[in-house]
């Protein structure tokens, strides 16, 4: 709620741009978080962190995980603009399908995978979803025909 009220009143016609920056602050905190460990790629396998670095770490996991939570509604929008006059239903519901066959090729993936790669993968998934973002044009026709529908 928090982002979409962010989006409605500073970046109107420009989700894209605030989509960008959540996935290079959620990228940028996933990172911070890392280097923070022995192995950056391996987290759970770790010594236990000086007190110090507890805080930090639990600042960069917070920011990364608010980034990436706001993101999911700006991409159900953008889907919705993108598909327009295709009703949002649809991209909505392709939008779940495909984040639940990553999730079960995940599930699978992790009992024959190590976790650095599926850390890698994580860390890849979210940088180049950004990278792919800035290639996306963005019309705005849905909320163009729906604001020329209100003034009817």
């Amino acid at each position: 709620m928090i982002f979409g009220q962010i989006a409605d009143r500073c970046f109107v016609r420009r989700s894209k741009l605030l989509m960008v920056l959540l996935g290079v602050a959620a990228t940028a905190s996933l990172g911070w978080a890392s280097t923070m460990f022995d192995n950056p790629f391996v987290p759970w396998e770790a010594v236990a962190l000086r007190e110090d670095q507890r805080w930090r770490v639990w600042v960069a996991i917070s920011v990364a995980g608010a980034c990436r939570t706001g993101l999911v509604p700006l991409l159900y929008e953008v889907a919705a603009e993108l598909t327009y006059p295709v009703p949002e239903g649809t991209s909505a519901g392709l939008i779940v399908i495909a984040e639940h066959a990553s999730l079960i090729v995940t599930l699978f993936a992790a009992q024959r995978v190590s976790l650095a790669a599926i850390t890698c993968a994580c860390w890849l998934g979210l940088a180049l979803s950004t990278v792919l973002l800035l290639t996306v044009k963005l019309a705005y026709k849905r909320a163009d025909a729906e604001a020329k529908g209100s003034l009817q």
